[in-house]
């Protein structure tokens, strides 16, 4: 499964087929949350609404995803010639990220200018933000979101453009070493330590983030960093952790706290300040576990998350999340045109009919920007080390 090698180096296998579908899976689960559920549901049915209440986990799953996937590409671009191009680093991420990120920014500035068509667009005090990839701080110095309507989500992709380009910096000069083992054990001790640091600022932003806000808190950028950076940290200490997770009894340890993790976060949301940092800090390992477990490519999960219909979810998910909050504002606004009116159906056979056509019309626009896309990735692919498609 994995490419053997010397020391401590950390060298990904060429495909990662589970980890693609566990990526499907977060934006499907973002997407969930973000449904609107009639109040008869907030009432008779608790089990859905704490089930549904998972699917926030999509946003950190990214995060961790992210991390572990560029530091596992970093490194064996340091292994196999010998150090790291910075500047290819950069060029691949701007490249995966910018193309679509940019048409939203730009669809959703016009449409705040068209009539009947404002609520769909974010107001112009946010141009700026956006452009600059410094949402989550505008956020976070605002107090809120309010403006950003559907491009709400793009605070995650200013924390990873941020966190892209420190930790960056930080493979290029641990591939100035000439020992490649000592450059792998430098990398983790540096990022043990930032770790450490990060945690306490959370701990401290935990007392000091507004009370009524746990989406405020995640925002923050001394929040969000330690999520990609615990992928950063489970990608270099992969081939122990992985070794013990292939053994019974470590698969068995890891499960029972991935089981632990997941009825933590089957709880309301936090409303005190140690509240939100164990939320948040067992979500992280709980996402760190999840994607190491998928990475051994072995058991019932990994398969399933290697289908055909995982993968294609896991390929057009980054123009799924980045959509799919416009395909929801369209699609509330038009139901009562398009369908029967809500009162007319049962609430079950509603909410499942507006699902269905939710994710048939996110998964297909989703498509369609993907395939659009398709002379950027090839070309980004071609800048890839050995011409290796990134996973994310």
């Amino acid at each position: 499964m994995h490419k053997k090698i010397d020391g401590d180096s950390v060298v990904p296998q060429p495909s990662m087929p589970a980890l693609t579908g566990l990526r499907g899976a977060a934006a499907v689960a973002v997407v969930f949350v973000h449904l609107h559920l009639p109040a008869y549901f907030l009432i008779t049915s608790p089990v859905f609404v704490a089930f549904r209440e998972f699917g926030w986990i999509g946003v950190p799953m990214f995060f961790v995803l992210s991390g572990y996937l560029i530091t596992c590409l970093g490194c064996n671009e340091n292994h196999d010639r010998g150090g790291f191009n910075l500047g290819r680093f950069y060029l691949r991420r701007i490249l995966r990220i910018w193309p679509i990120y940019f048409v939203a920014v730009a669809t959703g500035e016009i449409l705040f200018y068209v009539p009947h068509l404002t609520q769909l667009g974010a107001a112009p005090r946010w141009l700026i933000p956006l452009c600059t990839f410094s949402t989550n701080f505008s956020m976070v110095a605002r107090h809120s979101g309010a403006g950003l309507r559907d491009l709400t989500p793009m605070w995650t992709l200013s924390a990873e453009m941020q966190f892209y380009a420190i930790w960056g910096v930080c493979l290029w000069l641990s591939s100035l070493c000439i020992d490649k083992t000592f450059s792998v054990r430098l990398l983790l001790s540096f990022g043990l330590a930032a770790l450490i640091v990060f945690t306490c600022l959370r701990l401290f932003w935990a007392f000091a983030a507004p009370p009524e806000s746990y989406l405020l808190y995640r925002v923050n950028p001394l929040v969000s960093a330690g999520s990609p950076l615990i992928g950063c940290l489970a990608a270099l200490a992969r081939k122990p952790v992985i070794r013990f997770l292939e053994r019974p009894a470590g698969f068995t340890l890891a499960f029972a706290c991935v089981i632990g993790a997941m009825a933590l976060v089957g709880t309301a949301l936090p409303e005190t300040p140690w509240g939100r940092f164990l939320l948040t800090s067992a979500v992280d390992v709980y996402c760190a576990l999840l994607v190491l477990i998928c990475a051994v490519g072995s058991g019932r999960l990994a398969h399933f998350l290697s289908t055909k219909l995982m993968m294609f979810l896991g390929e057009i998910s980054y123009s799924l999340y980045v959509i799919h909050s416009g395909v929801l504002t369209v699609f509330y606004a038009l139901r009562g045109r398009l369908l029967f009116p809500s009162p007319i159906l049962h609430p079950y056979v509603a909410l499942i009919l507006d699902t269905v056509i939710i994710f048939m019309v996110a998964i297909s626009v989703s498509a369609l920007l993907t395939r659009l896309e398709a002379p950027v990735r090839n070309f980004r692919n071609r800048i890839c080390i050995e011409a290796r498609p990134e996973p994310l």
